[in-house]
């Protein structure tokens, strides 16, 4: 894979639970005994729909749809949409993530990373119209990574093509960014995570303003329930998927990861600005974020090679 560019396509189905067709899932069901047909028929039938507003109150029966907050509904739909995934091959990687797809296609060059796009965004649209749903094109986003064996034949060592690739699919193009976020991760082009650092910045920022809220006046507020407060909260939020991205970031990027939990640990201890990190993680108790953060990630590291083994 060291030789190959790629692509990573994210697609958005359109209303995707709400235009499951049952008479598609039932003609995948063909086969299955009728016990599991008729258990999956009369959880679907008789449901309806209540609109109410301030002038009127209308009921409508259901004929489509994937009922959600249910255990058997996330089954149903990944039986429903797994047509898409039977596609799979050497050149392109489809994985769902409930209603959303990403893509991943690989090519030798340039003109060979576009083509296995397309094909498989061709593939894909075909799979959807067959199941009677439908991409939200404008949502579509793609990334472009050059393979690492041609950096060296770059100019300047560049990670980005020299010609960005056209993806299409149903006719409307794709967009192609620097950066693209997907299950809350963003990842950039050249795979440094300097994007997902700085998402990280300026959710902390936002976050600090719920924090002040609470901290601002109530200076008797138990300090073991701020404490608790930024250990679930806080700390959840940003080492979110340190398990992906914890293991390769530089020391600009640590130390911009130390600053946005030293935000925090200013507003816990209401100690002056000049305090260092290490005494404010010190005085709290909280060890630095790179630490928790390393520990995510031998962890993760740790279980996926055990996995592999077996």
């Amino acid at each position: 894979m060291n030789t190959d560019h790629l692509a990573l396509v994210s697609l958005d189905i359109k209303s995707a639970f709400d235009n499951m067709n049952w008479s598609v899932l039932f003609k995948i069901f063909i086969g299955l005994p009728s016990f599991y047909r008729n258990f999956i028929f009369y959880y679907l039938c008789d449901r309806t729909v209540l609109y109410i507003n301030d002038v009127c109150e209308t009921t409508r029966h259901c004929f489509k749809g994937c009922p959600q907050g249910s255990v058997i509904a996330p089954i149903i739909w990944n039986i429903y949409i797994n047509t898409i995934l039977c596609n799979n091959n050497t050149t392109f990687y489809t994985q769902a993530f409930a209603d959303d797809l990403a893509l991943v296609v690989s090519g030798r060059r340039a003109r060979d990373l576009e083509s296995n796009t397309n094909s498989a965004l061709e593939q894909i649209a075909l799979n959807l119209s067959d199941l009677k749903l439908k991409l939200s094109a404008e949502k579509c986003q793609a990334l472009v990574a050059r393979s690492i064996s041609s950096y060296k034949f770059s100019k300047r060592n560049s990670t980005v093509l020299n010609r960005k690739p056209t993806f299409k699919i149903n006719g409307y193009s794709i967009k192609i960014s620097d950066s693209l976020k997907i299950l809350g991760i963003v990842l950039d082009n050249k795979f440094t995570w300097s994007s997902h650092i700085l998402t990280l910045h300026n959710k902390a920022l936002f976050l600090t303003c719920n924090f002040n809220r609470i901290v601002k006046t109530k200076w008797s507020l138990n300090k073991n329930l701020i404490k608790l407060w930024y250990s679930t909260v806080i700390e959840k939020a940003l080492l979110y998927g340190a398990s992906v991205w914890g293991g390769t970031l530089t020391k600009q990027q640590v130390d911009r990861l130390h600053s946005i939990q030293r935000i925090f640990l200013l507003k816990f201890t209401r100690a002056y600005r000049t305090t260092s990190t290490n005494v404010l993680n010190t005085l709290t108790g909280i060890p630095l974020a790179r630490a928790r953060q390393n520990r995510i990630y031998q962890v993760s590291d740790l279980v996926w090679t055990r996995q592999s083994l077996y």
